[in-house]
């Protein structure tokens, strides 16, 4: 079973804190910022973040849909389409 609703918040919030906090302490530290650097700076953040979360509710999907699958109760491995067949009209058969 994957991580609850919860334990992916509480990830997903210390990660975003922790990015928080590396850009405060990198705007502290450097001298002279332009609004170039600190866009660039947020937008690596944004790009980050914005990775994770997909990362995160992807996974939370595949999980969902793999406990939709159906097991065979004879062999007990999941089931899967076959897709449509088509039938061969028979020779004679009016169709």
């Amino acid at each position: 079973m994957g991580k609850t609703r919860e334990e992916i918040k509480a990830e997903l919030m210390a990660e975003m804190e922790r990015e928080i906090d590396s850009l405060l302490k990198w705007e502290d530290q450097t001298e002279r910022v332009t609004v170039t650097d600190l866009e660039e700076k947020v937008l690596g953040t944004r790009r980050r973040l914005s990775e994770r979360l997909m990362t995160e509710l992807a996974q939370r999907r595949v999980e969902k849909l793999e406990a939709e699958i159906p097991v065979s109760a004879s062999s007990g491995e999941a089931l899967h389409r076959k897709g449509k067949k088509t039938r061969r009209a028979k020779p004679g058969s009016g169709t």
